[in-house]
């Protein structure tokens, strides 16, 4: 039985109890039906199995808020250091996006081994009906828009090689988290 506290403290006072401790608080409760029935509500307990799927649900909501903070993520730092390359892809998550995310965020590499390479690299994980290069040549150019970019950042030497080593970790570390 579940009971309001102001009436265990009025129980107590009634008692004239200057002291409070666990035996005390025992033998009021223990009153409290004979003093205020009416007050008393009952206590429920879920089963095992509810408390479960609750705490399975509640570690769901997390993940996936855990999920959507690390995709903010990437894609912030992907708009802001290579503007264009999310919109090559038809979606960021797939197994073609995450082989770049996870590999070849270079895009002066890229530009340098050619749109040739890029294709190859990426046929390896495209699935095995689809044979256009379009994804590869949009990411190409991406690649080759940015690399303008960079190339004046590193003669002006603003950046250097590990650069592109860092953001490569970065984003690597949240793919896999």
């Amino acid at each position: 039985m579940r009971t309001q506290s102001r009436n265990v403290a009025a129980l107590r006072k009634y008692l004239r109890r200057s002291s409070k401790g666990d035996k005390i608080d025992a033998i009021t409760l223990a009153k409290m039906p004979s003093v205020d029935a009416e007050g008393l509500n009952d206590v429920y307990i879920p089963p095992a199995k509810m408390y479960f799927i609750q705490r399975l649900a509640h570690q769901r909501r997390r993940l996936e808020s855990d999920m959507a903070a690390r995709k903010a993520r990437i894609i912030s730092i992907l708009d802001g250091y290579f503007p264009g390359l999310r919109q090559a892809f038809p979606s960021l998550w797939s197994p073609q996006a995450n082989v770049i995310l996870s590999s070849c965020l270079n895009p002066l590499a890229v530009v340098r081994d050619g749109e040739k390479a890029l294709d190859r690299f990426l046929t390896t994980t495209r699935p095995k009906h689809r044979k256009d290069a379009v994804e590869s040549y949009m990411v190409y150019v991406a690649c080759q828009a940015v690399a303008i970019i960079y190339e004046r950042l590193i003669s002006a030497g603003t950046i250097n090689d590990d650069f592109f080593d860092t953001l490569q970790e970065k984003i690597g570390r949240e793919l896999r988290l």
